[in-house]
């Protein structure tokens, strides 16, 4: 058998700056789950690059938060469901005038 030839792999350098705050709890990371900040990097990209991160965004999201898409689907007002209202426009005016001008002035 003819052994196959492996095409090399490229790596490419990435540098970035820590703070000394960060670069602490990095470490203390890293001591108390027994690996090295590399490999916690580099874990932490694969987990973007796979999809892992957005889904566990998801799983972390309070169940009473609304979803943006809910609220829109809310506060659209479908026409079957208005209301024909019997009031006068002088009428409409008075309510529009108990209102203060200014609701940031007191």
């Amino acid at each position: 058998m003819v052994a196959r030839h492996r095409k090399k792999t490229k790596f490419r350098e990435v540098s970035f700056k820590l703070t000394d705050r960060q670069k602490k709890a990095l470490d203390e990371y890293c001591g108390a789950n027994k690996s090295t900040p590399i490999k916690v990097i580099k874990g932490s990209i694969r987990k973007i690059i796979d999809g892992e991160y957005s889904s566990m965004l998801k799983d972390n999201i309070n169940p009473n938060q609304i979803d943006l898409e809910d609220l829109i689907r809310e506060l659209v007002i479908d026409e079957d469901t208005v209301e024909e209202t019997d009031t006068t426009p002088q009428e409409q005016e008075k309510e529009i005038s108990d209102f203060p001008k200014d609701l940031f002035s007191y």
